[in-house]
């Protein structure tokens, strides 16, 4: 997969997790490249960019199981649980216990596949789940043709597209993680283009809620829905007062 080079990457990561405000915390994510020319495994791979994220200064390592533009065996390999298992085992071997390991999924074919999934991470020490990751799609112009060329029929679609798939992949992942008892920390994320999105992700069970393409469009998405959280307590206090709290909440939104 495409990546900036190490000199770039070991002045960036430090700079950005110097630029952190209270609160905030740096993740990196990190995928394996398979089928290296000089014979290193894609496990070792893995592993070696992990613990360079690490050393350069990530808080969180995110390792991406699925990206939706890379050969499909590579980017299916959320949905095995045991080389999820495997793989995990390792990059928290490796990493040790002060920086967590997430891993990031797409969607699954099952319930029963994604059960299998979280069960195997759980137990190989991984400490939360994010999901979902661009849905591979096939992509055509207006005259059925690859969009993309056609040496690239699929891409990864993101966004308002796949919000509802990431929902359901949310409650889904919710009901087993308190059933199975695993301990996860459950990242919603995949369409969260509003401030009502993250309300809605939190509703259906994340924890957390990332956004990639909604902030992308709007840098002031997390900005809009303090504004949101704001305006909704100031509406409970009205609600129990009597009283109109207009005023109050124009002040909150105006110092966030």
């Amino acid at each position: 997969m495409p990546s900036m080079t190490r000199d770039f990457l070991q002045q960036d990561i430090p700079a950005a997790q110097a630029a952190l405000g209270p609160g905030q915390v740096l993740v990196v994510s990190v995928t394996g490249t398979p089928n290296r020319a000089d014979g290193v495994s894609f496990i070792d791979d893995f592993v070696e960019a992990a613990l360079f994220a690490k050393q350069a200064g990530a808080g969180i390592i995110e390792a991406n199981y699925s990206c939706p533009n890379v050969s499909k065996g590579q980017g299916a390999l959320y949905t095995d649980a045991g080389q999820v298992a495997a793989l995990s085992q390792a990059l928290v071997t490796a990493l040790g216990r002060e920086v967590p390991l997430i891993i990031k999924v797409g969607a699954f074919l099952s319930k029963h596949q994604l059960d299998d999934v979280l069960v195997a991470a759980a137990a190989a020490g991984v400490r939360g789940v994010a999901g979902i990751n661009g849905l591979s799609r096939h992509i055509v112009n207006t005259d059925g043709l690859p969009a993309l060329g056609p040496d690239r029929p699929t891409s990864g679609v993101c966004g308002a597209p796949i919000r509802q798939a990431a929902l359901e992949f949310v409650q889904s992942a919710r009901e087993i993680i308190n059933r199975q008892g695993l301990g996860l920390t459950l990242i919603g994320v995949g369409g969260v283009t509003c401030a009502q999105h993250v309300d809605d992700m939190l509703d259906a069970g994340a924890d957390i809620v990332q956004s990639a393409t909604g902030m992308m469009w709007n840098p002031l998405l997390a900005c809009d829905h303090h504004q949101l959280a704001d305006r909704e307590k100031a509406g409970v206090a009205k609600q129990k007062s009597g009283f109109d709290h207009g005023w109050l909440v124009a002040q909150a939104v105006l110092n966030s």
